[in-house]
Formats: structure tokens, C-alpha cells, sequence
């Protein structure tokens, strides 16, 4: 969490440098289904976050991964992440803005050469304004486009790193953390698995059950448990019977071609001069044949770099020269084009030919989005049929079979088996669960809707009627036999493990702590000079460590837990040797700690201020397509 939040909230940087990085990914490919629904995909008060905005944001945090060979529920997860960060960053400005937060030109400056991506690469870490305008004509299009997303991460990192850094702890309090997790020991640890000897003890004769049974028969009951009858459909459960032929896939293609072109695109270099005479001199230059990579050294007596834009379409070009661009033919070059950052000279090294998709490429999206489509409008039909039809007095059964819907019952059920795997995803829904326990069995039942997130990434409703209530109750003996059974065995098993250590207690005193484990036949083991923190990482549980780290040298100690039962002995204690760097670590670890707390509480505050709200049918269409 830390990392996370040390990464996106304070790095705004490194996001510039893997701007670039990702920044020819962000308009092809993974937009097309945005293409047809020009609508918000998120609100933040009254701001409006774009498709764009977020779709750049979900490629940005791909291309930051080493892997990038991730499956659909990864790939799920990165958007939802690439949202919540946005709508968090969309937070910090409408609280910037209410708080009448600007950041000076002065600030923007002094941020923009400090930023290393802007030095010359000759070593001496020097602000470079020909590399800062060609990089940021490179990125952002136009300068003003760059500094309004400084501004944006400027206000962002103000806010937040004021938020998250207040939290300090006393210094006191983080000395004597420091003391307890640096203070080691070495130990013999022995262990018996109670579970392991449980499932050793074989079933008795009937007659030991049913005695334990007339002893207990107050420990053996069902909960309260109910019937009931259910439906639940969904935009999954309804893509699965949408069939589409080719010859409707073929027909959506021929009529949406301009959407599947890809369009003709160039491979461009530029030089960028601060002066018109500059430019001037180079273009005369490139006019009697020298060489693109030499006249802007040659001019300007500095390591003028050549930027290359890469393969791009008209429409990534700047307004200014973008035309005279793409009518230029292979290694040919414009004449000087003045822009707010300069004047640019720009030459084509390549020329990719417009060219249409072919149906193959583009098939399976077309079926998604019908399919998506279409079972977004069946359901919202379904659901305006079956809101009318229950207002009739009309029985789900009745509407179930008018609608064709699959209506589900289920006998007597506890609580607890909601969960069983076997079951049908909406069991696991906490509204499906609350609604059938909450009410009585003469209540008006609702059709309660289903958000994306709940199961799936889909659209759906559920409705249920309780049809019999059976308050908690005693089990005969063959209702609770396997309970039955369960509970002696526990007990059996319990005694066994308690003779065992108590053999144990009668042979410490005479033999060594690994002799007498041996002999029982009890597992063990040494463990050298570790901390609480590593002893806890090894899977021990908390009340053992305690116990553990108040023992003295050559002291036994035992603790008894549900699944284990311990033996112990301390065998040397070392001093704790202060070290400064270690005991600022802590200190930093703990005030982040509290950093993250104090984010976690303003952003529920910002949130009841400015509403957040997400357009989750373009977010589920845009989900409907990850592979």
C-alpha cells in the first residue's frame, strides 16, 4: 500500500517519463468501443472524466507492467485501479478549487527545470529548452496542454504530501518499537498438529456416539433456516442464448468501415529552433543535401537532438504543420513552421498507406458489442415487463413462465451454506443473503438491481419470497451424526495431545528438549537469532511470540490454540545494538502508516462533498472486451 501510494501519489515524474512511453498506445486499439457513445465515463462533483483521460490512464498503468502477458481478471483489476486513481486525482482539484488553491508560473518554472527529463544528456544536468519543447510537443501536442497537467499533479502532490505527512509519532513510542522488533533470540520450537491427530482417531461403535449425544444434545442444533424461491438474470446469463450470424456481423461492418480504417500513417522526425533565422539557415541546408541529423548542430553550434514522433496520424500533428505534414512524399521536408514553442522543420522517414481492417481482425469485436448490446436492452425490457407484471399481483412463478425466466427454489438453508461453492454466484451476493433474512414470509418482495462490481461485471435484479421460516431448533442423532462424530473426535483428539505433553513435562527434567520430542515421536525444530517480525512471517501465531520474548533463557513454556498445541524453549538472548538507520526506517514506516490512514479519511470526506459517480454501462462495455 505504501509503495502504491509513494509511486502514484508523489511520483508524477516518473509518470511524465512513462508518458512516453505509453503515449503511442492511447489511440489505437483499445478505444474502438468508446467510438460510438461520446458520454463521461466518471463524474467528480461536476467534473467530467473522459474516455480519453481514462483509457490513457488504463494503458499507462499496463505498460508500467514488467508483465504484460496478463489474464482478464488482471487486466479487470488494472481498470478499476486506473479509475479509482483518476476519480482520487479529480478529488484533490475540486478540493484545490474550493479551496482556492493556484499554482504561480513561478512554481511551474521552477518545476520544469528541475525535472531531469528536460537536462542535457552530456552530464552536466543542465535545463535544456530545445529538448523540453520538442519532448513536450513530443507528449502533450502543445505547451499550454503540458503545463495545465502540471498544474493538475502539482495541486495533487501539494495536497496529498501535506495530508500524508502529518503523522508523527512520539519519539519515545517509535524508540521502543524500534527495541521490540529488533530484539532477537534463538529457540527450540516443538509442535503438535491437533487436526493431523483428529483425523488419526477411527469412528467408534454407535453406542459411543449416542452416549456422547445424550450428554450434548443441547450442543446439536440447526440455526435459523429458511425456503425460498428465487429469480435472478443478468446481462451474462442473457449474452449466453444472443446468437449473431455472420451475415449480421458482415452487415455492421460494411456500414461502420470508417471506424475499422487504419488510418495512413507517417514516420516523422523534427528539429525544433528558437529563431526563424535559425530555421531559415537549416531548411537552405537541407535544400542543397545535407544531411536532417546535421544541420541542427551545424546551425546552432549546440547538440541539437533530432526528435522522432514515431508513426503517427494526422491527427496526433499539431494544427500548425499537421497538413503540409501529409502532403509531403518519403524523406522529403517541410519548410519552417513557427508554434508557440518554436519553429519546427519537419521530414518524413516512412509512409504507412491508409488501409481498411479486414472483417477478420475486427469480427469478435463486433460480436462483443452486439451481444453487449443486445442484452442490456433485453434486460432493461425484462425488467419493465416484470415490474408490471408484479404490480399486478401476478406470482413469480406465473411471471416466470410468461418471461421464460429460469425461477430457482431452494428447501430449508442456514445462513452459513450460502457460501458452498456449489451454489449459484448471486448465494454469494450480501444483498441476495440480507434480503431473504430479513424479511417474513408475508412481506412484499421487491426486485432489488445488481451494480457491476457485485458479481461478475454485469448488469442484473434478483427478487425472492420466503416461503417457510424455522426458527433454530435441536437436531435428532441422525441429523447431527456427522457433527456428532466431529465434536467426540475433537475431544479424543485433544486428550491424546494432552497425555502426549504430559509425557512430555515427565521427561524434560531428565533429557534434553530435542531427545524427549524425538522419543514422542513430536515434531521440532531449532530456530537461530530471529526477531518477532521473522517468527511471525514463519507462520506463528501472535500470543505464542508474546510469550516467546518475555521467557528467559532456558525457560520451557506451552501454548495451548485451536490447531496447534506449542512447546518452547528460549536458548540464548541477544542485546539490541541500536542502529540509526534502522530505527529511521521504523520511524518513517510508522508516519507513513498514519500518512495512509490520514489520505484514507480525507478522501471519505471529499467524496461526501463532491459525489463520485461512474457510468458503469461504458465501464462494463469497455470490460466486455478485455481478453
Amino acid at each position: 500500500m505504501l509503495q502504491y501510494i509513494k509511486k502514484y501519489i508523489k511520483g508524477w515524474l516518473l509518470g511524465i517519463l512513462l508518458f512516453f512511453i505509453f503515449i503511442s498506445f492511447a489511440f489505437w486499439g483499445v478505444g474502438d468501443i468508446f467510438r460510438q457513445n461520446a458520454s463521461y465515463i466518471a463524474k467528480v462533483g461536476k467534473d467530467k472524466i473522459t474516455r480519453d483521460e481514462f483509457l490513457i490512464e488504463y494503458q499507462f498503468r499496463i505498460n508500467a507492467m514488467e508483465n504484460k502477458d496478463l489474464s482478464k481478471n488482471e487486466r479487470t483489476s488494472v481498470a478499476n485501479q486506473a479509475l479509482n486513481n483518476l476519480t482520487n486525482r479529480y478529488l484533490f482539484l475540486n478540493m484545490a478549487n474550493d479551496m482556492g488553491i493556484k499554482i504561480s508560473k513561478n512554481v511551474l518554472k521552477k518545476n520544469i527545470v528541475n525535472n531531469e527529463i528536460f537536462h542535457k544528456k552530456d552530464g552536466e544536468h543542465k535545463f535544456d529548452e530545445n529538448r523540453y519543447r520538442s519532448i513536450v510537443l513530443q507528449s502533450f501536442g502543445s505547451e499550454e496542454r503540458y503545463l495545465k497537467y502540471l498544474e493538475n499533479e502539482i495541486i495533487t502532490d501539494l495536497l496529498s504530501n501535506h495530508f500524508f505527512s502529518q503523522a508523527h509519532y512520539p519519539t519515545n513510542l517509535s524508540k521502543k518499537i524500534y527495541d521490540y522488533e529488533n530484539e532477537k533470540k534463538s529457540f527450540v520450537i516443538a509442535s503438535i498438529d491437533k487436526i493431523l491427530e483428529q483425523k488419526k482417531i477411527q469412528k467408534p461403535n454407535k453406542q459411543i456416539l449416542e452416549n456422547f449425544f445424550k450428554k450434548n444434545e443441547d450442543s446439536f442444533f440447526f440455526n435459523e433456516r429458511r425456503a425460498f424461491t428465487y429469480i435472478y438474470i443478468d446481462t451474462e446469463i442473457l449474452s449466453k442464448s444472443i446468437n449473431i450470424d455472420n451475415k449480421e456481423i458482415e452487415d455492421i461492418y460494411n456500414q461502420r468501415k470508417e471506424e475499422f480504417v487504419n488510418k495512413e500513417k507517417r514516420d516523422v522526425e523534427q528539429l525544433v529552433f528558437d529563431n526563424k533565422n535559425d530555421a531559415e539557415k537549416a531548411f537552405d541546408s537541407l535544400k542543397k543535401g545535407e544531411p536532417f541529423s546535421e544541420v541542427g548542430k551545424k546551425t546552432t553550434g549546440n547538440d541539437m537532438e533530432v526528435i522522432s514522433f514515431g508513426l503517427v496520424e494526422k491527427n496526433q500533428l499539431l494544427e500548425e504543420f499537421a497538413e503540409n505534414v501529409f502532403l509531403l512524399k518519403n524523406n522529403q521536408f517541410t519548410e519552417p513552421v513557427k508554434t508557440d514553442i518554436g519553429w519546427h522543420i519537419l521530414k518524413v522517414t516512412k509512409i504507412i498507406k491508409e488501409e481498411i481492417k479486414p472483417i477478420k481482425l475486427v469480427e469478435d469485436q463486433i460480436k462483443k458489442e452486439i451481444i453487449n448490446d443486445r442484452s442490456y436492452d433485453e434486460l432493461e425490457i425484462i425488467l419493465e415487463k416484470f415490474e408490471d407484471d408484479l404490480s399486478k399481483g401476478n406470482s413469480l412463478e406465473d411471471i416466470a413462465k410468461k418471461l421464460n425466466l429460469k425461477i430457482g427454489k431452494r428447501k430449508l438453508m442456514e445462513k452459513k451454506y450460502f457460501l458452498n461453492r456449489n451454489n449459484p454466484a448471486i448465494f454469494s451476493n450480501k444483498k441476495f443473503v440480507k434480503d431473504i433474512f430479513e424479511k417474513e414470509i408475508d412481506d412484499n418482495n421487491f426486485i432489488i438491481e445488481i451494480e457491476n462490481e457485485d458479481i461478475n461485471f454485469s448488469f442484473g435484479f434478483f427478487i425472492t419470497r420466503v416461503d417457510k421460516i424455522v426458527k433454530k431448533t435441536k437436531k435428532n442423532f441422525e441429523e447431527a451424526f456427522d457433527d456428532i462424530f466431529n465434536k467426540w473426535s475433537i475431544i479424543e483428539a485433544n486428550t491424546k495431545v494432552k497425555n502426549k505433553v504430559k509425557k512430555f513435562n515427565e521427561k524434560i527434567e531428565k533429557n534434553n528438549f530435542v531427545n524427549v520430542c524425538d522419543e514422542l515421536k513430536i515434531d521440532n525444530r531449532i530456530v537461530d537469532l530471529v526477531n518477532k517480525n521473522e517468527l511471525f512471517q514463519q507462520g506463528f501465531p501472535e500470543d505464542f511470540i508474546k510469550k516467546l520474548f518475555k521467557a528467559n533463557k532456558d525457560e520451557i513454556l506451552e501454548l495451548d490454540t485451536k490447531q496447534t498445541y506449542y512447546l518452547a524453549k528460549v536458548t540464548s538472548v541477544t542485546k539490541n545494538i541500536f542502529d540509526e538507520n534502522d530505527y529511521d526506517k521504523i520511524k518513517k514506516n510508522i508516519e507513513q502508516e498514519v500518512g495512509v490512514d490520514n489520505l484514507e479519511q480525507l478522501g471519505y470526506i471529499m467524496r461526501k462533498k463532491f459525489p463520485i459517480k461512474i457510468n458503469t454501462k461504458i465501464f462494463n462495455s469497455f470490460i466486455s472486451t478485455i481478453e
